[in-house]
């Protein structure tokens, strides 16, 4: 996976929601290639979006006492693999959000900080709309 944001995405508000709704389309393909839930892949990145904005300042920094393991994510870990349908369009979505690879093999990836609050909160939106039309 590309660490480089999408190249259509010149950082306005109408550019991130396209590409987070087009990383949105790629999960959806996914999970119908691969017969996993939609439902659940589209939770479990809004899970992912939101733990990660329930540990944040307003101003994207680790809150104090706020847990930093919910800033990365594994995406060959088997039950995100399996709850997301393959973890390639789910990661494509959490970089759309924000998180880029955080080694060099590319096996981890984390939410660079400070992170943008609103892209945040836009991801989590999407994908509780998403998940809300897919129940």
């Amino acid at each position: 996976m590309d660490d480089a944001p999408p190249t259509h995405n010149d950082g306005s508000a109408e550019s991130i929601e396209v590409t987070l709704r087009d990383a949105l389309g790629l999960l959806a393909a996914s999970c119908l290639a691969s017969g996993a839930s939609m439902s659940e892949a589209v939770r479990t990145v809004r899970d992912v979006v939101t733990r990660a904005a329930g540990v944040l300042t307003p101003t994207g920094t680790l809150a104090p006492g706020g847990d930093a393991k919910y800033l990365r994510l594994r995406p060959a870990n088997d039950a995100f693999r399996r709850r997301t349908g393959g973890a390639d369009a789910a990661v494509a979505f959490l970089v759309a959000a924000g998180w880029r690879p955080d080694d060099p093999a590319g096996e981890w990836y984390a939410l660079r900080l400070p992170a943008d609050g609103e892209r945040l909160a836009l991801a989590a939106a999407l994908a509780t709309e998403a998940a809300e039309s897919y129940t």
